[in-house]
């Protein structure tokens, strides 16, 4: 993938992180915003997830593959569809079947984070903080009755620890290209001062 997509990725998932992290609160807003915001937010984190594979590829290999895939099934499927279009087109449906990718999503988000954690391309805590907030957020969200009362305060930190570590993905894709600048000025600078005392 060229710099340019990377960085036009990082662009992505930033937003599409901070947007998804958004929907937790309840805004005073009307349902069709809030679907709104939730499609843009899910709609963005999708188009930049494939960069998250593609920086570190050599490194995760298949396995960070199909974790990156499931957690992409994930994102279409609950965001997008069920929060975005479903809200904005009333009568669109998903067959029950699609929810099964919820539970499957706890091994997506292990096996990208471990292998995130292993090729050492991003910050390792990121790896972690993809996975936690996911499971966080999903024990939060299947607490029995009696327990409801406190499930907003497990769930809520979950999702946001979930939604926020795209959003540092991007912060990293994003500075990974002002460093890259930086250290060629820089070799610049010191060819120049070479050939000059020459």
């Amino acid at each position: 993938m060229s710099p340019l997509l990377l960085r036009v990725s990082g662009w992505f998932l930033l937003f599409g992180g901070l947007l998804m992290a958004l929907t937790v609160f309840h805004l005073p807003t009307s349902p069709t915003v809030t679907a709104l915001i939730t499609f843009l937010g899910g709609a963005l984190l999708l188009l930049g997830l494939p960069a998250l594979y593609a920086r570190q590829a050599k490194q995760v290999g298949w396995v960070g593959l199909v974790g990156l895939v499931i957690i992409w099934l994930d994102l279409l499927i609950f965001p997008v569809l069920q929060g975005g279009i479903s809200g904005l087109v009333p009568a669109f449906k998903l067959p029950d079947v699609l929810f099964v990718i919820g539970p499957l999503t706890i091994v997506g988000t292990l096996l990208f984070g471990i292998m995130t954690i292993r090729a050492r391309v991003f910050p390792r805590w990121l790896g972690l903080c993809i996975f936690v907030g996911f499971i966080v957020a999903f024990i939060g969200n299947f607490l029995p009755d009696n327990l409801a009362t406190i499930a907003p305060f497990i769930a809520n930190p979950g999702v946001w620890l979930f939604f926020l570590s795209f959003s540092a993905f991007g912060v990293v894709l994003l500075s990974e290209r002002s460093t890259q600048q930086e250290r060629a000025t820089a070799t610049t600078g010191a060819r120049d001062a070479l050939s000059g005392d020459r």
